[in-house]
């Protein structure tokens, strides 16, 4: 996979010799009403106790992440869905600027939202699929430990609590761009570092 990542990658920017491409990928995670639980310190001999109140709504991350540089495109929804991807695909494409002279390569895995007929993929876009069932060579999936921080140990069934406390985590994050490189970009990445 990363053979043919790299050369699909090089490849793009053969085609496309006066555009500027980049490597991002994008996935989506799920955040529910349900305990997030992480190992805690406790005095020997006591037990830690959490408190838990399961609840059954959820909300998705939807992220966009060029691991060579940690930049960050990422948004709270309640849907999960191709008419919601297909609009938040068109929102980071204007957001980046895509078109003729500035591509992306985006590596994503085969959801069905992903692979669907109806999916509408704006110019400047190219999907790379990572083979199914392969999350460990998703970069983005590194980053929901660090999007799920605020949400452990908390027993509630506000969700509108759980976007808030997301949102300001995503935004947080955002300016981190070296905390998301280093969680994100792997040693084979074909796109390297760059100094920002």
């Amino acid at each position: 996979m990363e053979k043919k990542l790299a050369a699909r990658f090089d490849q793009l920017k053969r085609e496309h010799p006066d555009a500027q491409i980049g490597l991002w990928a994008m996935d989506e995670h799920r955040v529910a009403l349900q305990p997030t639980t992480r190992r805690r310190w406790s005095p020997k001999g006591e037990r830690v106790i959490e408190r838990v109140k399961p609840g059954y709504k959820w909300l998705y991350i939807w992220a966009w992440l060029r691991p060579a540089t940690g930049e960050l495109e990422a948004w709270v929804s309640d849907k999960v869905d191709t008419a919601h991807h297909n609009a938040l695909m068109d929102k980071v494409a204007k957001s980046l600027g895509l078109g003729a002279k500035r591509r992306i390569l985006l590596v994503v895995d085969s959801a069905g939202w992903h692979t669907s007929n109806d999916l509408i993929i704006p110019e400047g876009i190219e999907l790379f699929f990572l083979p199914p069932r392969t999350p460990e060579l998703q970069p983005v999936e590194r980053l929901w430990t660090l999007t799920d921080e605020p949400l452990v140990g908390l027993a509630t069934h506000d969700l509108s609590l759980v976007e808030r406390l997301l949102s300001q985590r995503i935004c947080s994050l955002s300016s981190r761009p070296h905390l998301l490189r280093a969680h994100s970009c792997f040693r084979w990445w074909p796109e390297r570092p760059l100094h920002i």
